[in-house]
């Protein structure tokens, strides 16, 4: 009995809704990790076998490994044709790939903006890329801000750039709690304090700041949820850190 099971062969006669289903299911989300150009001087990529060059895009992807999709888009020509529906083309500059380009469901796969933040990287981002921002779900954020000239109000204030923001996951990476509070050792900025005073509690003060940025900015808005998780590889999975102050740490299973 085992053995006639093994295999289903009926998958074609299935109603196509369910077959569509199906497809949407088997492909896993992904994090796009961008990280920003900051060496203006090398404005070209030059390619091993001929002399064409291309300009390097603002943006750059660390890892694109997508295997769901690389696998469903070439089961059968209904497979591919759901996931060029369901795909952006993301035009940052792929570097383990060596290629402009990557695909970007943005309905589940999560933008993470790597390495330091801050306000101008967001709208540079938005100014290259608006089709994209506007259809973005969900993005993630490192733990820290770049600059003292930009406040984690001035951060969150940046937001309503993305139209369609339902969540806001912030990173803490290896921010660490010490002497009572949270900090980074070397680094004076980030989401839980340092030289910026008080100490926040995390996710409640940051969505209280967007709740104010609202009514004082635009009253239209709907703020996305605040998510805190402790690393990149907790961002899917979404194992929460609920509340960060300067006392606690409380772990929850994903959810």
């Amino acid at each position: 009995m085992a053995n006639s099971i093994a295999t289903f062969t009926l998958f074609s006669s299935l109603p196509k809704e369910l077959r569509l289903q199906i497809w949407a299911l088997a492909l896993e989300p992904c994090v796009i990790t961008l990280h920003r150009n900051t060496d203006r001087n090398r404005g070209r990529y030059y390619f091993p076998f001929n002399a064409v060059t291309i300009k390097i895009p603002l943006f750059m992807t660390l890892t694109t490994c997508h295997p769901s999709l690389d696998v469903i888009q070439r089961v059968c020509a209904e497979s591919k044709l759901f996931c060029r529906r369901r795909y952006m083309e993301l035009g940052v500059w792929d570097i383990r790939k060596n290629c402009l380009g990557t695909h970007y469901d943005p309905n589940r796969d999560v933008v993470y903006f790597s390495h330091h933040i801050n306000p101008l990287v967001l709208q540079d981002f938005a100014a290259q890329y608006p089709v994209e921002t506007s259809c973005m779900e969900t993005i993630a954020l490192p733990g820290r801000i770049s600059s003292t000239v930009f406040s984690r109000t001035d951060v969150l204030a940046t937001l309503h750039v993305f139209e369609k923001l339902k969540e806001v996951i912030i990173v803490l990476g290896n921010v660490t709690r010490g002497h009572g509070h949270f900090y980074e050792p070397g680094q004076r900025e980030s989401w839980l304090g340092g030289d910026q005073k008080p100490v926040w509690t995390l996710p409640d003060d940051a969505e209280r700041v967007l709740e104010r940025i609202k009514r004082e900015k635009w009253p239209d808005w709907k703020p996305p949820i605040v998510t805190v998780v402790a690393s990149q590889e907790d961002i899917l999975s979404r194992k929460v850190i609920a509340q960060i102050s300067g006392i606690a740490i409380e772990s929850l299973p994903s959810r």
